[in-house]
């Protein structure tokens, strides 16, 4: 597992073999995680990518204390239940429509 400290500094350098040093040591949990809330393989894939894009896009201040891993996991949390969400919306607009 890549220290904290570790991923401050992959995300303050904005390297990308820096980067694809903190996704390969963190992927399969994110991804574990989010499959455990949405049940879905290709869902899970694509939402925890999401999730590592995300964090590759945020800018985080060079003069605070940052947890990446808190961020990413916060992060995939919210990408994870917005998906169960929209899925249940759909499913009731489908039933609806059904007369």
């Amino acid at each position: 597992m890549i220290t904290d400290a570790l991923s401050r500094a992959a995300l303050m350098s904005k390297d990308e073999a820096d980067f694809d040093t903190l996704f390969l040591a963190n992927y399969d949990g994110i991804y574990r995680f989010i499959f455990g809330i949405v049940g879905e393989r290709q869902e899970a894939e694509d939402l925890a990518q999401e999730a590592f894009l995300k964090l590759y896009r945020q800018r985080f201040s060079p003069d605070r204390e940052h947890n990446p891993r808190a961020w990413l996991y916060r992060v995939a949390t919210n990408l994870a239940y917005n998906a169960v969400r929209s899925h249940n919306r759909r499913e009731r607009r489908q039933e609806a429509a059904i007369p």
